[in-house]
Parts: C-alpha cells; structure tokens; sequence
C-alpha cells in the first residue's frame, strides 16, 4: 500500500474494497479454521498484515501530532509485511515444485517466516524511529517521505522481482508437469492434477502482489527524478495499489468450490438443525394439549424432552 492519489474520494473508494476483501478472507478462515492448510494460513497471514496497513492508512490525522508520527512509523511497519508475505508464498511454491520439499519442512518455514517477517520490519521502523525525520501531512494522511519512503520502495521492488523470477521458474515447472501427465497412470494423474492446480491457484497471489505494488512503486521512483508525473501513472498507481484485497477475495473465496461448500454446509446445517429442532416443539405441545391425565402429560413431556435434550 502507498500514497500519492490523484483525489481523495478514488482513493478512500479503492481503500474501502480492499478492506471488505480482507476482512471476507478472515472470517472465512476462523470460520473453518479446522480445515485450513498451509496455503490457507500463509494467505490468512497476508491478509491480516495488509487489513492493518489499510486501516491505519484510513485513520484521520492532524499534522504535528503525536498520532500523526505514530502513524507514519506504523506504515512502514505494516508496508514491509505485506510484500515479505507475498514474497514466501513465491518462495514456498518453488521449494514444493522444485526443491520437492515436504510439508513438515514448509510448516517450520510458514512458522519461522513470521520471526524474520517481524525482524526486517522492525530494521525499516528503526531509522525513522531514532531520526525523527519531518512528517508529510496528505489528505488527513502522515508519512515520512525522502530517503525513508525511497527505502521502502526499493524493498518493494527487491520482492516483485523476487517473485517474478520465483513465480516464472514455477510456471515452467507446472507446464513440464502438465506435459508428463499423459505419461502416467490414471489414479496418479487425477492426483497430480489437483495439486498442480492448488499450486497454479497459490501463484495468483504473487502475480496479484506483482501487478497491485509495480505502479505505485513506478510512480514514486519517477517522483525522486522529476517533478511532473504523468496523471495516466497517478490513476494506475491509485485504481490498482488497493486492488489486491479484493483479488485475493475472489479467487480464494468467491470462485473457491471447496470454500461455497463450507459455506453451504454452514448455513444447510443451521437451518435443518432449527427445522428439527421446531418440530420437536410441535410434537411436545401436541402431546401437553391432548393428553387427559397428569400420569399421561408427564411420561408423553419426559420422552419429548428427552429427545429434545439429546438433539
């Protein structure tokens, strides 16, 4: 995420979407977080980091004050997290694919990933921290500018090429698989095809990453060399830095077979559940009305409410 929008109402627009994609991406996975794996959680992880940046992006500030540094600090905090999450999943594609790693291997990776994540963060929010440097003020917005925002667009774009490189060497991968499917056995193929697509699918998330941080990363890199930026750049950078979360939503969500499922499974269960659970009230107030003795009332309510118990 960045700055540097043509007007105010495109960005808070654009800002807004990706907020709702995020916080879909979230509930989904508490919602069915027994049944997540690895690419779920690493894209969980994404999504938090980059929800927290969205957020202290679209909390209104006064210039000089103490809110005001705090909120400049906390960009480049959350702004290092997102692209190093992106950057993991590239490289985690590529051990599975290439290096032919196993899952208990990735799992220690996902769980060390978050140490160094904080680590490399925390060495960006340092500098500004002790220094002290003079705080831009946009838009209700702070954030430090100069050398420290140079810095943070140079690690951006050290992680898009990271993953263009990784997200290539993947494809390629996954193309010479494709072509040694006709080669194998039935049984290993159908296998081997849902795992090449499950791979497939986790490279949208750096391609996404690539494509949403490459125009503002264009548009602050021209900024330190001249002064008039082309405007077609400015809506390039505002219409697709905010863009991701929204991505992300789609595609593991929306257009996700095994996640509609869940979702179904969720909502049909709840309302067979109260369907039953009416029925059996029904059957008890039937019994109460019609029986005639205190005897017959009380074994018809037991049985009822026995049953009722159980459910």
């Amino acid at each position: 995420m960045s700055i540097g929008p043509p007007t105010p109402t495109l960005t808070n627009i654009f800002l807004y979407i990706s907020l709702i994609g995020y916080v879909i991406i979230i509930i989904t996975f508490l919602l069915f977080y027994k049944k997540q794996n690895l690419r779920r959680k690493q894209l969980f992880s994404l999504s938090v980091y980059d929800l927290l940046n969205v957020i202290i992006m679209m909390i209104p500030t006064k210039e000089g004050t103490k809110l005001c540094h705090a909120q400049a600090l906390l960009t480049i905090l959350f702004s290092v997290m997102a692209p190093f999450w992106a950057m993991m999943i590239a490289i985690t594609i590529y051990l599975a694919l290439i290096k032919d790693k196993q899952n208990m291997y990735l799992e220690r990776l996902f769980k060390w990933s978050h140490l160094i994540n904080w680590i490399v963060a925390i060495l960006f929010m340092i500098p500004p921290a002790i220094a002290s440097p003079k705080v831009d003020h946009y838009m209700d917005y702070c954030y430090y500018d100069g050398w420290y925002m140079l810095s943070l667009y140079i690690w951006y774009w050290i992680a898009i090429l990271i993953c263009l490189v990784l997200v290539i060497i993947s494809l390629l991968q996954i193309t010479k698989s494709i072509r040694q499917l006709k080669q194998l056995n039935p049984d290993f193929k159908t296998k081997t095809k849902k795992q090449i697509y499950q791979n497939f699918r986790m490279l949208a998330i750096p391609c996404v990453f690539i494509w949403c941080y490459l125009w503002p990363s264009v548009h602050r890199i021209l900024q330190f060399f001249q002064d008039k930026i082309p405007l077609w750049i400015r809506y390039m950078h505002v219409v697709n830095f905010s863009l991701d979360g929204i991505a992300y939503c789609l595609i593991f969500v929306v257009f996700d077979k095994s996640v509609r499922a869940q979702y179904k499974n969720l909502f049909c269960n709840r309302s067979s559940k109260n369907q039953k659970l009416n029925v059996k009230l029904i059957k008890k107030k039937d019994a109460e009305n019609s029986s005639s003795s205190y005897i017959e009332t009380s074994e018809m309510t037991d049985d009822t409410s026995g049953g009722f118990m159980e459910d």
